[in-house]
């Protein structure tokens, strides 16, 4: 074989394994494109399907969840206006919240 064909073989086969090598990358960064997209959708979906369980739920359970939240913020806003002094118990262990 004529040395220069050979070379020019060898060329060849060094520009197709460039060619795949770039290919491989394209489709790599094509599919970590399209996984973003869909952990986005994903994430998009699940919001909607949250939103979509709040607007069905039947409105005497709304009710008690809004009046359980705004109890728990109430009770959160307490529990920071009261002083902590380090020798006193705990003030809410002390009252008997069951009556």
């Amino acid at each position: 074989m004529d040395p220069q064909l050979r070379d020019l073989a060898a060329l060849g086969v060094v520009g197709l394994l460039i060619v795949a090598v770039v290919l491989v990358l394209a489709v790599e960064r094509q599919q970590r494109a399209l996984e973003a997209q869909l952990a986005e959708a994903r994430s998009e979906i699940d919001a909607l399907h949250h939103r979509l369980t709040e607007a069905t739920r039947p409105p005497t359970q709304f009710a008690r969840m809004h009046l359980r939240d705004v109890a728990l913020e109430r009770f959160a806003r307490l529990r920071l206006a009261v002083p902590r002094r380090s020798g006193a118990p705990d003030a809410l262990r002390t009252i008997d919240l069951t009556h």
